[in-house]
């Protein structure tokens, strides 16, 4: 992608001309990328057309540059309203993408037994709650891990990321939140968010990159479309349940 400023636009004839021939001739043969189409991208090429769906057409009313400064300005007109409805479609899609089961809440209270020596929770039981969290969020979005396991596949970890912040208590009912933070060929980076309602604080923040794997061979696998398919992939945090 490409942007330009219709304002303050001060440029001789040629420049004009050679910018609008460029439009017409460069940008117009390049196709959006598959992440600008996941965002819906509303700017596309038509060769059919031999323009794009701006509307910017090719002149050859200025000799030796083939286009004119009102195509210029046309161009960015076109381009100016294709960004704007691009923006407008990406915000919708951010939107949608904090709806959906694009993060989950596992609600739990701590029990006496996961309380440790230091009369806190012990560091590991935080991990089990990511765990734990992780296999409600994806049953939720409609993965079958019985299916899943019944073909001798499924998600395994490969790393934790783990910042404790404050301790948890016997008794504190906590939220735990989680989100798809990305999505590769072979692994999704997980991240979770854990909190005290009580006082509106984050107890620890945790990340874990998931590897889907054939559970059969010990190897990685590329991850299913159908399971590409469910998940809502948030670049951004959601806000605290508080929030």
């Amino acid at each position: 992608m490409f942007a330009f400023s219709v304002g303050g636009c001060a440029a001789t004839v040629e420049y004009v001309a050679a910018m609008a021939q460029a439009i017409a001739h460069s940008v117009l043969q390049t196709e959006a990328t598959a992440e600008d189409d996941r965002y819906g991208l509303a700017f596309m090429v038509d060769n059919s057309m031999g323009k794009n769906r701006g509307g910017c057409t090719p002149s050859s009313s200025v000799p030796g540059f083939g286009a004119t400064s009102s195509d210029y300005t046309l161009c960015c007109q076109r381009f100016e309203t294709a960004t704007l409805r691009w923006d407008t479609r990406r915000v919708e899609n951010s939107e949608k993408a904090l709806s959906e089961h694009a993060f989950f809440d596992l609600s739990h209270t701590v029990s006496e037994d996961e309380i440790d020596a230091q009369m806190h929770v012990h560091n590991l039981r935080y991990l089990q709650w990511t765990l734990w969290a992780a296999g409600k969020h994806t049953s939720a979005i409609g993965w079958d891990t019985k299916a899943a396991l019944d073909r001798g596949v499924g998600w395994v970890v490969r790393e934790h990321k783990i910042q404790y912040r404050m301790a948890a208590l016997a008794g504190d009912e906590l939220i735990v939140r989680t989100w798809v933070h990305d999505l590769q060929r072979f692994a999704s980076r997980r991240k979770y968010v854990i909190c005290r309602l009580s006082d509106r604080s984050v107890l620890a923040r945790v990340e874990t990159r998931w590897v889907f794997a054939d559970l059969r061979n010990h190897k990685a696998l590329a991850i299913p479309d159908e399971a590409k398919a469910r998940l809502i992939v948030c670049n951004q945090p959601p806000p605290l349940p508080w929030e």
